[in-house]
């Protein structure tokens, strides 16, 4: 059970972000605030509000994000680095149509599921109007670092900053995992006085892998990997800090291998090549083919396109153990998938109605993957609606690198969120950070799109160094609004789950 200490930390974090990054550049901490929440507070610690979302780790962040925004109107000079979007309903007429029908397939698959299942003496309820709205609502939460990011980490500069951020969070972050690979995953315990997970899972041959305050090894394993790409990035595109980010990237990537996650270790040097040699629009077209994969991946797996059994066999050459609990994955997400394919428009809602139980009612799957997660709750609809939402920024910056001509951070960035893509196959890692980068990537389409209504490219006026001091300062009128660009030397955070809709979680019983 959580302690004292667990609720207080969730608690004050919005102020606590607020004191430590008030005086950063707004998109540094707006990302400070959004990355430490999800890095420091305690999984599975929230409270229950009457009428309104639980309060835990991600709202905790996102007010905390949200209470920077809000303080930064009273002072002018917290607005360095950031220029963000009018409005906060996105533009694109692409993305409000994912979002709707994400809301609105969520309340149609709760009333096209009231019939209860009965699987021996285990019974499930059927969905009702308040599981249809305790879906919305969850979604709501899901969606806001989207929202945050499409708004406020729209620019070039702010894309720089949030690289910045996530490397710096990473390497602070390594040493408390480094402590862990040594001695144990036991801080999460020691200090929140709970371990989310099974610790049996963590145990990996004469070590251990480490998890320090997330909810599984692997999320921490992921977040490395991103971090080390981050990093590879900016020192291709900061000169003027390479020698310093070579050291960070590979730092953070010895720390990766010694965590013992194959599945992150296999991204990072698949991607690691692609952030290094491709030019800008090799790394959005990599990127986008693999957008166009996730998106069909239920029909691909069904119909027996994707070549799973050799990877499988790949697996085998570097670790039967590993290979194992591949091969074991894939079966089980075979039979999801052939539940799933009975209501495959809308799904089978909460509740654990997609998942499958034997004769005496005992639950016999293990979900591991966010794909099949998404398919089998809320079917096509849910599932193309929310990863439409993260395929789409990264599509569209391809089929128009031509014209808007992103520059390498920002296609970067895409590289990163296809990077997270292919961990949602395997796993559960469906996370704030995640929906930060795809809001940012979103954002940047409509700020270049309104550049170029105004005959003005955005790029003209986001210089290139991130660490020159003594930068001009660049206005654009967008549509009647002012958007400062000020770039300067910077100062170097589970939703409520209703029952009719799960928000992609671990599930306790898999593993890598």
């Amino acid at each position: 059970m959580p302690n004292i200490l667990a609720f207080c930390a969730v608690f004050s974090w919005p102020i606590v972000a607020t004191i430590a990054f008030r005086r950063l550049p707004l998109a540094a901490g707006i990302s400070a605030a959004l990355l430490g929440g999800f890095l420091l507070l305690p999984t599975r610690t929230a409270v229950d509000l009457p009428m309104l979302p639980s309060f835990d780790k991600n709202v905790s962040a996102i007010l905390a994000a949200l209470l920077l925004v809000l303080l930064s109107r009273d002072t002018p000079a917290r607005q360095n680095g950031i220029d963000a979007l009018p409005g906060w309903i996105p533009g694109s007429i692409w993305v409000r149509l994912c979002l709707a029908s994400a809301v609105g397939g969520s309340m149609v698959t709760a009333v096209l599921n009231s019939d209860p299942l009965i699987y021996g003496s285990q019974v499930l309820p059927g969905l009702s109007l308040y599981d249809g709205c305790a879906a919305i609502l969850s979604l709501s939460i899901l969606f806001l670092p989207f929202i945050i990011g499409r708004k406020y980490l729209a620019s070039s500069l702010a894309h720089r900053h949030f690289l910045l951020v996530l490397i710096v969070a990473a390497v602070l972050y390594a040493i408390p995992t480094l402590y862990e690979i040594r001695m144990s995953p036991q801080l999460n315990r020691d200090i929140y006085g709970f371990f989310p997970a099974s610790f049996l899972q963590h145990l990996r041959g004469d070590g251990f892998r480490p998890i320090v305050f997330l909810n599984h090894g692997l999320v921490l394993s992921l977040t490395l990997s991103l971090a080390t790409l981050a990093a590879l990035a900016s020192a291709r595109h900061i000169p003027e800090r390479r020698s310093l980010l070579v050291l960070l990237a590979a730092f953070l990537f010895v720390t990766l291998i010694l965590s013992k996650s194959l599945g992150a270790l296999a991204i990072t040097l698949l991607f690691a090549p692609v952030i290094l040699l491709f030019p800008t629009r090799g790394q959005l077209l990599v990127a986008a083919g693999i957008a166009v994969v996730i998106l069909a991946y239920p029909a691909l797996r069904a119909q027996g396109v994707l070549p799973v059994d050799r990877i499988v066999e790949l697996a085998e050459q570097i670790d039967v153990e590993r290979a194992g609990s591949l091969q074991f994955r894939l079966e089980q997400e075979e039979a999801l998938l052939a539940k799933a394919e009975s209501r495959p428009v809308f799904g089978w809602g909460g509740w654990g109605r997609a998942r499958l139980y034997d004769s005496s009612g005992k639950d016999i799957s293990v979900s591991d993957g966010t794909w099949v997660i998404l398919f089998g709750q809320g079917g096509w609809v849910l599932y193309l609606s929310v990863l439409s939402l993260l395929c789409f920024p990264v599509l569209q910056l391809s089929i128009q690198a031509r014209r808007l001509e992103p520059d390498g951070v920002t296609a970067a960035l895409a590289v990163l969120l296809a990077a997270n893509l292919v961990d949602l196959l395997p796993n559960s890692s469906l996370i704030a950070l995640t929906w930060t980068i795809a809001g940012a990537l979103t954002g940047r389409l409509e700020w270049e799109r309104a550049a170029t209504r105004e005959g003005e490219s955005a790029e003209s006026a986001a210089p290139q160094a991130l660490f020159s001091p003594r930068i001009p300062n660049h206005d654009m009128a967008i549509s009647g609004h002012r958007m400062r660009y000020r770039p300067v030397l910077p100062e170097l955070s589970p939703s409520k789950r209703g029952p009719g809709f799960s928000p992609p979680g671990r599930d306790a019983s898999s593993g890598d």
